[in-house]
């Protein structure tokens, strides 16, 4: 079998001739080709190697001027393949912006899309120049690194070692929301053929799970090699251009259970069908495996038998979850409301271990919704003369431990605290919060203490328990002023990345603390961090991190040996860090 994979890749460029400028002058016409002479010189390279990438086809296009709800394909106005040093040169081109589309088989675009542009001497005075529409020549040059697809390939067998075949197989990456893994899929899904041998092409080098289903829609998921737990899975590393085969998963018997109960849904309410009528039911089943290491998407439940009633006193709703893999789940069923011109999403909670039994008698409770309060303590503004100005305005954003149905987040609730700087949380799903954001008008106020009730959490583990009945009031105090900076040097030798500040182990869950740079080309990176509080820190420079992954305290005790740690005191400026960089291990 042969697989062919294109990359296509659209640089924008806009390419100007330098005109004169009389005071106030209008936009100059764009320019012909002959009056322009502009080119544009294209390289190819190899991601990390840098070596010349030949006979990759690039097109030239422009985008022609579209009307609303459409936009137009691309006019090719030039073609050309690059060289053995992986050079192509377009000449003899009209003041305007180019896209540059390179197609190469098995290669994909490593980075960022670029887009240059050169303006016109009216947006550039250094660029101006003497006499009217003189054309000048101008060269620009863009500079392409791709990379070589990989593929993982194995046998997907059953317990007694047949093949398996249209097994559905998948790779996964690891995404990291506000430092808590998340799986998220990468490539494309297969299904394996009638000797249960599966491909997964169009991988960049990485580290990947795979993960195999004997079924399209179940949780009897099987993770390399041969586990049920997501904890227990091992990565499958790939490099550039690396085939990995005889990654095989070997998928067991696994007791299948039953679970019933019944949902109570003690408020008026429901779905209105075309009739106009009231349907009051559960909508959907979410059963979500509790893993530790990783989350996942919650996917809805389908082998589920229900009932429903128009009823509008009904208030209990029995159901039966059919086959069930053993393991340990979070239990979201989920109410929809439509009576009160919006569509609201409402749930209970509770956690089910499935062993090798069915289970009876589950009794879940649908609510419309926590409410937790809380209080902003901010110090007198020191003033010369005059009343004491108003309340800095402030507000506090959370952010969910827990995995949820995506009806249920609101992923980042905010609330603004008030004049007395009272602020109230409402509607909230039962479970745990960490605060994501404390923004306050005044720059130099920052956070010296969180408390939920009499509990500081502030230098502990960070998190907010919001229950049903009653959650712990949050108290927010703060300080003005005290804030330290840091300055230092990463030494790049020339390539990007980014630099992070993580806090110490006790206050890793504290998402306040971490702060973070782009670190750009130099030979030597220069970097001051501000406004941060005091405290034990490490600093990190990474070629190459995952977003929010520095939030992760395990995958900042892999690199742990690899920071600079630095101690700041209150209001202090610290010199002269320097950070090692951390090299893209991909």
């Amino acid at each position: 079998m042969t697989f062919r994979f294109y990359v296509s890749l659209c640089v924008t460029v806009l390419v100007s001739a330098l005109h004169t400028q009389t005071e106030r002058r209008p936009t100059p016409v764009p320019l012909s080709a002959e009056q322009c002479g502009c080119s544009i010189d294209v390289q190819v390279t190899r991601h990390n190697s840098y070596e010349p990438i030949s006979d990759v086809e690039l097109k030239l296009t422009v985008q022609q001027p579209g009307s609303p709800g459409f936009i137009p394909a691309p006019t090719v106005i030039a073609t050309g393949t690059t060289d053995n040093s992986g050079n192509f040169h377009f000449g003899n081109l009209a003041e305007g912006t180019y896209n540059i589309v390179a197609e190469r088989e098995g290669y994909f675009l490593y980075g960022t899309l670029r887009v240059v542009s050169l303006g016109h001497p009216a947006n550039i005075p250094s660029q101006q120049s003497s006499g009217d529409n003189v054309g000048i020549q101008q060269n620009h040059q863009v500079t392409l690194s791709l990379a070589p697809y990989s593929a993982i390939s194995g046998t997907i067998r059953d317990a007694t070692g047949e093949p398996i075949q249209n097994a559905t197989v998948q790779a996964f990456t690891v995404y990291y929301r506000d430092g808590h893994r998340t799986l998220e899929y990468s490539g494309p899904f297969v299904q394996t053929n009638a000797r249960g041998e599966y491909r997964i092409p169009q991988l960049g080098a990485g580290e990947y799970f795979v993960r195999a289903e004997a079924e399209p829609i179940s949780l009897n998921r099987t993770f390399y090699p041969n586990t049920l737990a997501p904890d227990d899975a091992k990565t499958v590393v790939v490099r550039e251009g690396e085939d990995r085969i005889g990654i095989n998963v070997d998928i067991p018997d696994r007791p299948m259970v039953s679970i019933s109960g019944t949902v109570i849904v003690p408020f008026p309410g429901g779905d209105i069908d075309s009739d106009g009528k009231i349907n009051r039911s559960i909508r959907s089943f979410f059963l979500i495996p509790r893993s530790s290491f990783f989350v996942e998407n919650p996917m809805e439940w389908q082998n589920v038998t229900h009932s429903s009633s128009q009823d509008p006193n009904s208030t209990e709703f029995p159901f039966v979850i059919h086959g069930v893999p053993s393991g340990e789940y979070d239990f979201y069923p989920e109410f929809v409301d439509l009576t009160h011109g919006r569509v609201d999403y409402f749930s209970g909670h509770a956690i089910i271990n499935v062993e090798s039994t069915d289970i009876h008698d589950v009794r879940v409770v649908i609510h419309q919704g926590a409410e937790m309060t809380g209080h902003f303590s901010v110090p007198a503004i020191p003033i010369q003369t005059g009343p004491q100005p108003p309340r800095p305005k402030a507000s506090v954003t959370l952010t969910t431990l827990d995995t949820m149905p995506k009806n249920l987040q609101n992923r980042y609730p905010t609330a603004t605290a008030d004049d007395q700087g009272n602020f109230v949380f409402r509607g909230l799903t039962e479970g745990r919060y960490l605060i994501r954001a404390v923004n306050t008008s005044l720059q130099d106020l920052f956070v010296t203490d969180i408390r939920s009730g009499a509990r500081s959490i502030y230098f502990d583990d960070a998190v907010i328990s919001v229950g049903l009945d009653s959650s712990d009031p949050i108290e927010i105090t703060t300080r003005l002023g005290g804030m330290a900076t840091i300055q230092g040097t990463v030494p790049t030798k020339g390539k990007t990345g980014r630099l992070v500040l993580v806090p110490d182990a006790p206050r890793q869950n504290n998402l306040l603390l971490y702060r973070t740079l782009a670190i750009k080309s130099s030979d030597a990176f220069i970097f001051t961090m501000s406004e941060v509080p005091p405290g034990t820190y490490k600093l990190f420079a990474f070629e190459w991190l995952p977003f929010d992954a520095e939030k992760d305290p395990e995958f900042i005790i892999r690199h742990a040996q690899l920071g600079a740690t630095v101690t700041v005191n209150s209001g202090a400026s610290l010199k002269d860090i320097v950070v090692p960089m951390i090299p893209d291990y991909r």
